[in-house]
């Protein structure tokens, strides 16, 4: 079951649907009308009602000619509606409808709707490791890879920037999360398990992640094992709704961890409210220890904050021998970085 949220006013598959939009002035109905009919896409211009009644829109297409010859805002005060070739619209349906500006992003990103509906993706795990002289595996953060139909990987950064509608980045979000649980259950993993979610992609979270939870129930992961990694924090707005979130998962028996700190807006007043199990040193802190005075004494000074108020350290970036005796040394507990490990599709072993 999703709510209206997550289905994001639907995709326009161009074979099978009919759209009608309300543009808010006649220049930009004009301006739609006339990108369509060039295209040979069958327009009905019901000036009356202020509507175009469009056949077969070819969205995918014709996106990027939108967007060239429409302002911003007249894509976000056009409403728009997805009907059935010849279905009528009616009071039940009125619920769908959304901006011609969300409807052109989900055009955009039809490829991704595919590739989760075809189940084209992998979670790769990279080594989060104790700073012991056997630097033994304390858990793996789980990152989400997308393929294309040969089997190539797809960098997540080109899947969730295609994802800019709200409702299939909930969507994208959800199914990471819930893979992410999988791949631990198949490697009977239990060490420590890193899953990333993002905060503005969850709108309540007694519902939105319910799945999340039934899936870690299934894959019999305990609880305690779960630690969910708050991402894209400079994102949020209502630092209230992150709380909310918060408090599900502990009272699940999860642990939180904070992402980036030290980046943007995760700093001291986002530990003090958020007060996360776990802070991960962002790696523009990691970097240059050795030569850097002023960012080692920074680093130490924030290590032992954040000891004194019980949370863990993690540190991010970690990519040479020196760094991570240095790291050591300031008393770091865990670290993480291609010095210990890339992400990979099968678990590192220390």
């Amino acid at each position: 079951m999703s709510c209206l949220a997550c289905a994001g006013g639907g995709a326009v598959r161009d074979d099978t649907h009919r759209l009608l939009l309300w543009a808010p002035q006649a220049h930009t109905r004009k301006k739609l009308h006339s990108i369509f009919t060039a295209a040979g896409v069958q327009v009905d211009d019901r000036t009356a009602d202020a509507l175009l009644d469009i056949r077969k829109p070819d969205l995918s297409a014709l996106a990027g000619a939108i967007r060239d010859a429409v302002y911003a805002a007249e894509l976000e005060d056009t409403r728009a509606l997805v009907l059935d070739t010849d279905a009528e619209p009616d009071l039940r349906q009125f619920s769908a409808m959304t901006t011609l500006e969300r409807l052109l992003s989900r055009a955009e990103a039809l490829w991704v709707d595919d590739l989760i509906d075809e189940k084209r993706y992998v979670s790769f795990m990279q080594p989060i490791v104790a700073m012991d002289a056997a630097h033994s595996v304390f858990g793996y953060e789980f990152l989400f890879r997308g393929q294309e139909a040969d089997g190539s990987l797809i960098p997540p950064t080109r899947i969730f920037g295609a994802a800019r509608d709200p409702g299939l980045m909930l969507n994208l979000d959800r199914v990471a999360r819930i893979n992410a649980v999988e791949t631990a259950a198949r490697h009977t993993l239990k060490t420590k398990l890193f899953i990333n979610f993002m905060p503005r992609s969850i709108y309540d979270p007694d519902f939105c992640l319910r799945s999340t939870a039934a899936a870690i129930e299934r894959a019999e992961v305990s609880p305690d094992q779960v630690v969910f990694e708050v991402v894209e924090i400079e994102r949020m707005e209502d630092y209230d709704h992150l709380l909310r979130i918060s408090d599900f998962y502990r009272k699940a028996g999860f642990e939180i961890a904070l992402d980036d700190f030290g980046s943007g807006y995760n700093n001291l007043s986002t530990l003090l409210t958020l007060k996360p199990n776990y802070i991960k040193l962002d790696k523009i802190l990691t970097s240059d220890l050795d030569t850097d005075e002023s960012k080692r004494r920074l680093v130490k000074s924030l290590v032992a904050t954040a000891h004194e108020a019980g949370v863990i350290i993690i540190a991010e970036g970690v990519e040479t021998q020196v760094t991570a005796d240095i790291l050591r040394d300031i008393r770091v507990d865990y670290c993480q970085g291609y010095f210990f490990g890339r992400p990979q599709p099968m678990p590192l072993a220390a």
